[in-house]
């Protein structure tokens, strides 16, 4: 006869029998989501805004390029040509002090969204501006639309914690 060992656990006037290996489990799931939260957490109030601030501007300077590079906003000058590229460049470098952390925080999938198609797209669209090459510009616009995707999803719950920073 198989005997599995059990330990007794009381919680108030509640009392169960639980195998070892499964509280050991359970301490490695508790253990693993309190190190997650801790980094998040590791940030203070003050870099927790900045990082609002700073996310908050790469990502309207982003949307102001899409807009004036859109074709329903007219011909494309050298002026507005220049200027998209000039609003690129600034998105793209605020991105960089934005730390995958608080990404992470802020939202589950929001590193990965942000980085690999927000970001990753401005810069292929970007090179395929100074390049004019069309196909980079398409694949560029490809991947922020997946970023639009991602953030039409979870706009609600990145908005919330935003506004917590940027008041």
């Amino acid at each position: 006869m198989n005997k599995t060992k059990t330990k007794n656990i009381s919680v108030s006037n509640l009392s169960l029998r639980i195998k070892p290996a499964l509280i050991k489990a359970s301490w490695l799931i508790l253990c693993f989501i309190c190190i997650h939260d801790f980094k998040a957490f590791a940030l203070n109030a003050e870099e927790k805004r900045s990082m609002a601030i700073t996310l908050t501007e790469s990502v309207n300077r982003l949307r102001e390029a899409a807009d004036l590079g859109s074709p329903d906003s007219g011909i494309i000058t050298r002026e507005k040509h220049q200027k998209v590229i000039k609003l690129l460049n600034e998105g793209i470098t605020l991105s960089h002090s934005v730390s995958d952390e608080f990404l992470d925080w802020l939202c589950p999938g929001l590193k990965q969204a942000y980085r690999e198609h927000c970001i990753k797209g401005s810069m292929i669209y970007l090179d395929g501006l100074k390049s004019q090459n069309p196909a980079k510009q398409y694949e560029g616009i490809k991947q922020t639309n997946l970023w639009l995707n991602f953030y039409d999803n979870y706009a609600p719950t990145i908005g919330d914690r935003l506004n917590t920073f940027c008041r």
